[in-house]
């Protein structure tokens, strides 16, 4: 601005503009200035602001991205697919480690760090094994999300399954009370009950 009055200086004396015309584009440059610079500041308000939120953890990452991936490598499972479940396996360590890490230290409950490093470990497990074994680690994998959901609580009904042949009796989580067993898959694919409902 202060560059523009000194461009229109001369041009105002040359043309000997009387005195209130000359104030009144004064008064028009300062106006603008002054406009110009509160913009400015609110929006530099407006991107400190949308920076604050963008690291607020709970925005980007939360436990209902965690069950997301945990069904899809459940699903997988569901449909004797190796392959998917490794996939989804290690899309759900990503987002179990993201969580794990987006959490502040005074927000840290008691336990979540120590079931989230389990659930990582297992959820690693699982990738780089056979299907057999990725449904022995799934078995411990699932505790472990269960674990994770009595601590951060859940937004969405949740339905712990149960099948009683696997392994001694096996539970795992699922979002529907249809039940697709996860241990055995199409070998025996609607073995299980309801246990309970999570809300």
């Amino acid at each position: 601005m202060v560059i523009l009055y000194s461009y229109l200086e001369p041009y105002l004396k040359e043309n000997k503009l009387n005195t209130i015309q000359s104030n009144l584009v004064k008064i028009a440059l300062i106006a603008t200035l002054i406009f110009t610079v509160s913009c400015k500041k609110t929006e530099e308000n407006a991107t400190v602001e949308t920076e604050r939120k963008e690291i607020t953890p709970e925005k980007n990452i939360s436990s209902e991205n965690i069950l997301k991936n945990y069904f899809n490598l459940k699903d997988a499972l569901v449909k004797d697919d190796k392959d998917k479940a490794t996939i989804h396996s290690e899309y759900l360590s990503n987002s179990l480690n993201d969580f794990n890490n987006s959490i502040s230290i005074e927000n840290k409950q008691d336990g979540l760090k120590e079931v989230l490093s389990k659930a990582i470990k297992n959820a690693i497990l699982i990738s780089k094994k056979d299907i057999k074994t990725q449904r022995e680690y799934f078995k411990e994998l699932s505790e472990n999300i269960t674990d994770m959901i009595a601590i951060t609580g859940t937004e969405q009904p949740l339905y712990e399954q149960h099948c009683p042949m696997y392994n001694g009796g096996t539970n795992w989580l699922s979002n529907s009370k249809e039940i697709r067993n996860p241990y055995y898959g199409s070998q025996m694919l609607k073995c299980g009950i309801v246990q309970r409902e999570i809300k």
